[in-house]
């Protein structure tokens, strides 16, 4: 019997079922807010932006983040490991003056949870904190570049508060975004303007 089938059989055996209710993330009841490494006090509204990615093909581009965040005024935290470090650290240096927050490689899952939990919108690649964030049921842009929604990536349970942005017809040229068949790749092609609608659009 292969993996999948054992899988399956154990599921069955276990009677479990869909509630329907979408995805649960629980968060540390004892998370020490105070140690999250940051002056800013999360009692406004304010997006979070994950930057972060498996691969190169499934990050949409510093320059693109920059265009947007100088055209909105909400505060935007950015959430990613310390791979994503060098890359904050450049769209906030280009931003200086305006309300970006780098805390990309300061946090742990749980701090990371609650920054989104807090959150009024979560823009994000497909990552695994995109399905934390569905899982609070947060309003969420969602971009997608040689994956697509799909293969069954996408944030569990759609609705109208999560917007997928990237073109969805096209053959998606990997399940993990580790390769693309063209030089282009297809998420930095993702027009400014198309964010900022999508914005405005879950702002109402």
């Amino acid at each position: 019997m292969n993996t999948l089938l054992q899988d399956i059989f154990v599921l069955y055996e276990l009677n479990l079922k869909n509630d329907g209710k979408g995805l649960d993330y629980f968060i540390n009841p004892n998370l020490d807010k105070k140690n999250i490494p940051t002056s800013f006090t999360f009692k406004q509204s304010f997006y979070v932006w994950i930057i972060g990615g498996s691969y190169e093909n499934k990050k949409i581009s510093a320059d693109q983040i920059i265009s947007v965040c100088s055209k909105i005024s909400e505060p935007v935290l950015f959430l990613g490991g310390y791979d994503e470090i060098k890359t904050a650290k450049k769209i906030c240096k280009t931003l200086k003056g305006s309300n970006v927050y780098n805390l990309c490689g300061l946090l742990n899952y749980d701090q990371s949870a609650y920054i989104i939990k807090k959150s009024s919108l979560v823009l994000t690649n497909d990552t695994g904190f995109m399905h934390i964030a569905s899982s609070f049921k947060k309003k969420i842009i969602s971009f997608w570049g040689c994956t697509k929604p799909s293969l069954g990536m996408y944030p569990y349970k759609i609705d109208s508060n999560i917007q997928i942005i990237g073109n969805a017809k096209k053959i998606p040229c990997s399940k993990l975004g580790n390769k693309c068949r063209k030089k282009r790749i297809c998420i930095k092609q993702i027009g400014v303007n198309e964010i900022l609608n999508a914005i405005k659009k879950l702002e109402v």
